[in-house]
């Protein structure tokens, strides 16, 4: 069984965005445009290796902004 996901934590990323909801939904996003495009990501640069992983991590390091 999973034990889901304990890296980034959500303390973390909740530094960069005030709200679960907004985060929830932006890695969402960019896990769906991750997956669906097909981008390759140098795998020694995460940690994680699923779309909504690189996502997280993404937003964690702030490379992601968002207006709503």
């Amino acid at each position: 069984m999973s034990k889901g996901i304990d890296y980034p934590s959500i303390d973390e990323l909740l530094t960069k965005f005030n709200s679960k909801y907004k985060l929830a939904y932006l890695a969402g996003v960019l896990a769906k445009y991750i997956k669906e495009e097909k981008l390759e990501f140098d795998s020694s640069d995460y940690q994680c290796k699923s779309p909504i992983g690189i996502a997280l991590e993404e937003i964690l390091k702030g490379n992601l902004k968002s207006n709503i």
